[in-house]
């Protein structure tokens, strides 16, 4: 997903990361405050730079969200495939 692909779509509030997708770049959902649900295909193998990303983390649709539009909105994501 390329670097600030929904940046600022206030009113996305849910999406689905295809399992085939494996890599998205910074601030793909910055701005998206409406954004509450975001549900991850494969939960597996995710990392936020050297940080790995616990699958059950992004199984809860919530923290996924929380984790994509705030917490680790300025980084870049890698899924080893």
């Amino acid at each position: 997903m390329g670097e600030s692909a929904f940046y600022e779509c206030i009113n996305l509030t849910n999406i689905t990361i295809p399992d085939s997708v494996t890599r998205i770049e910074e601030e793909v959902f910055g701005g998206c405050y409406s954004l509450i649900n975001v549900v991850f295909e494969n939960t597996n193998g995710w990392k936020v730079g050297d940080i790995d990303i616990f699958s059950t983390d992004l199984a809860d649709t919530s923290i996924a969200s929380e984790y994509l539009k705030n917490t680790y909105c300025w980084n870049v994501w890698t899924r080893e495939s």
